[in-house]
């Protein structure tokens, strides 16, 4: 999720959690409805639920319960750390240490080499560790006038390439999701050669 995203979460949460409690303790008679209407703000609301009797009374508190748990579980869950990739791989261990890479330096490797390819305005790469290999995500931007799909496999070629050759780990899949970028005139790049 991005950043936004957490952040209406966390409040979402939040207020749930504040609901739930407020409408319980307004139940139970520990606070009363002046108490948590500053400025008489909500006041009437807060009467309302303090009001209640009865069955509606525990409708109401069952009703609060779940609210604040949801809202608590929520709370809990976006602040937990998620599963994070490492930020390097094992390349190679041997009996004088390890040699490791960074995720950065093969999404650099990744830029570089997709430079290189004609057609390819910029790349956008995302890597990921499985058991097997690297799994490379490159969005690719492209000039107008370019073969979309011709380009895209060249890029899986040469991105797979360059890793395994420049970094020796091996690489399971590259994925290429291309996009035609309308740029004011601009021409593909040519390689001088």
């Amino acid at each position: 999720m991005n950043v936004v995203n957490r952040i209406v979460m966390l409040l979402l949460s939040i207020g749930a959690v504040i609901f739930g409690a407020i409408g319980l303790l307004l139940l139970g008679g520990v606070i009363t409805p002046a108490q948590v209407s500053p400025g008489g703000v909500l006041r009437d609301q807060w009467a309302f639920f303090a009001g209640l009797q009865g069955d509606s009374a525990t409708t109401a508190a069952i009703v609060c319960a779940v609210i604040a748990v949801v809202g608590l579980v929520f709370l809990v869950l976006e602040l937990l750390p998620g599963k994070r990739e490492p930020a390097g791989y094992l390349v190679k261990r041997d009996d004088l240490g390890q040699v490791t890479v960074a995720r950065k330096s093969i999404s650099d490797l990744v830029r570089h080499e997709a430079a290189t390819v004609d057609g390819v305005r910029e790349v956008q790469p995302e890597v990921q560790g499985t058991s097997r290999g690297l799994r490379i995500l490159a969005r690719a931007s492209l000039f107008p006038e370019v073969d979309a799909a011709a380009v895209g496999q060249t890029l899986q070629e040469r991105i797979q390439q360059a890793v395994q050759r420049h970094v020796g780990l091996p690489v399971t899949e590259v994925q290429v999701a291309t996009q035609i970028a309308t740029l004011d005139g601009a021409r593909p790049r040519r390689r001088v050669q």
